[in-house]
């Protein structure tokens, strides 16, 4: 597939799908005689893992951190073992952020209530 096909389908502009490839996080097939990127299909599967992974706040390192399980040179127990490792490093670092949303809310619950209490004192 082109990286028009590929931005088509994925929604990524051809911007963020070089910026991927130069991040390892994705790959490109050879290119072609006029140079231009193709990719493999599968490339839309990645591209569907790293927009979950972004939209909850992980960074290109943690996600390149994941995908490079999915690379050779271990059995499948192995990179299964990996990839559970990896998982529950993801999860204790959205719990971090769960936690520190909480503590952001809080913080602003009460700053509004101090806002409220002082346009009421003012009033009187």
């Amino acid at each position: 597939m082109s990286i028009r096909e590929v931005s088509q389908l994925s929604g990524y502009s051809a911007a963020a799908l070089r910026y991927y490839e130069e991040e390892g996080l994705i790959a490109a097939l050879p290119r072609s005689e006029t140079a231009s990127r193709h990719y493999d299909v599968k490339v839309l599967n990645t591209l569907s893992v790293i927009q979950a992974l972004r939209s909850v706040g992980f960074g290109i390192s943690d996600i390149r951190d994941l995908l490079s399980i999915k690379k050779g040179g271990e059995t499948r127990a192995q990179r299964l073992k990996r990839a559970e490792g990896a998982l529950q490093v993801l999860k204790v670092k959205l719990q971090e952020r769960r936690n520190a949303l909480e503590r952001a809310e809080a913080l602003l619950a009460q700053w509004s209530q101090d806002v409220s209490e002082a346009a009421a004192s003012y009033r009187k």
